[in-house]
């Protein structure tokens, strides 16, 4: 799967806050004065607020079970399958106390539902978030008839773009420990990760690295975890499909994340109709995240479509253009090249679709056509 507001918190309710945090043997995030949820993600800078992140009890078992049993009303699974999660139980081996989960006690025959809710408590971690990484990693929350390794990778945990996943993390109860106990690790210890709170990051729209990166202001921890733990941005093209896939350069884990999320426990969030993160299909990017450029872009091949917003669901202005059309390249931004045709409109094609010519002397804007930029006279 890839690595697919609100007043000021009173000093009683920070207190109330900081006394289950040490109780649920977690890390005691800062409070912060913004909504559980934001009403949209383009920015990229904040997923969540740590005070919903971090709440460790706001689901009991048996409100855990009857949620389970709502995303599945009949399982599907065949003899000698793994169950759907809402039937699964599993052992759960006793585990001692370390510097970012309480101890845990042996529990025999635990269904889903009590190893995610003992789990958040041991590491300080909101069920809910449990859930919805469940979900976003294998969609094992919604599966009637999930795979094997659907538990094996349940959390995506030591699962790297760029290796096999870990042997010694395999496995639903493994698996939910260590993706809880990792998010207190990332906490704990922010210094030692990529991804940090309170400053400008580097964030990668997808692992290709042909399709660029981005500049983002990371507002809180909780933010900041998820972006180590999931390390892409989803770019306007992801935003704009919904839950559906966007452009060879979309990234779908956080964009993921933030649509479950809002859709199951914060729909009072939500301000567009269909999934939560969704976007104006034909939304232009911030100025400060397209990387300018200075070039003639020629397209390659016959019927390349040319479009007014780099997304794949733009309809508005769309064009299809001969092969040997030039334009003026003016900025790149997510895999997609900025151009500009000799009336001075703007359109967008995804990078592939063209070859690059640098000039020197920049060229005057406006070419069509077969390209013959003007060059300023060297006398003037």
């Amino acid at each position: 799967m890839p690595r697919f507001l609100h007043r000021a918190l009173r000093p009683s309710v920070i207190a109330a806050m900081l006394v289950i945090a040490l109780l649920s043997g977690g890390a005691v995030p800062a409070a912060a004065a913004q909504a559980p949820l934001p009403g949209n993600i383009r920015d990229g800078g904040y997923l969540i607020s740590d005070a919903e992140f971090f709440s460790a009890r706001s689901m009991t078992a048996a409100q855990v079970q009857t949620f389970l049993r709502a995303r599945v009303t009949t399982c599907k699974a065949t003899a000698g399958a793994p169950r759907c999660l809402k039937d699964f139980v599993a052992d759960v081996p006793a585990r001692a106390a370390d510097a970012y989960c309480s101890a845990m006690p042996k529990q025999t025959k635990a269904r889903a539902a009590d190893i995610i809710t003992s789990v958040a408590v041991a590491c300080g971690i909101n069920p809910r978030v449990i859930l919805v990484m469940l979900q976003k990693e294998q969609g094992l929350v919604t599966a009637t008839a999930p795979s094997a390794w659907a538990y094996r990778a349940a959390m995506g945990q030591d699962c790297p773009d760029t290796a096999p996943c870990s042997a010694a993390a395999a496995g639903f109860v493994n698996q939910v420990y260590l993706g809880a106990r990792q998010m207190q690790i990332y906490t704990k210890k922010p210094s030692s990760f990529r991804y940090r709170a309170g400053q400008t990051n580097t964030i990668k729209w997808h692992p290709d690295a042909a399709c660029g990166d981005s500049r983002v202001f990371i507002k809180n921890q909780a933010t900041a975890n998820l972006y180590n733990y999931t390390p892409y941005r989803p770019n306007i093209s992801a935003l704009a499909a919904g839950y559906g896939s966007g452009d060879p350069c979309s990234s779908y884990g956080n964009r993921n994340f933030y649509n479950y999320y809002v859709d199951w426990f914060a729909k009072g969030v939500k301000t567009t109709t269909g999934a939560p993160s969704t976007i104006g299909a034909c939304t232009a990017p911030a100025r400060a995240e397209i990387l300018s450029r200075a070039d003639v872009a020629t397209v390659i091949a016959n019927a390349t479509t040319v479009r007014t917003a780099p997304s794949t669901t733009c309809a508005r202005g769309r064009l299809s253009v001969a092969k040997g059309t030039s334009y003026i390249l003016t900025g790149s931004y997510a895999g997609w090249w900025r151009l500009q045709d000799d009336k001075g409109a703007v359109l967008w094609t995804f990078a592939p679709n063209a070859r690059v010519t640098k000039l020197t002397p920049p060229p005057v804007p406006g070419p069509v056509g077969p390209l013959a930029p003007k060059v300023p006279s060297a006398r003037r």
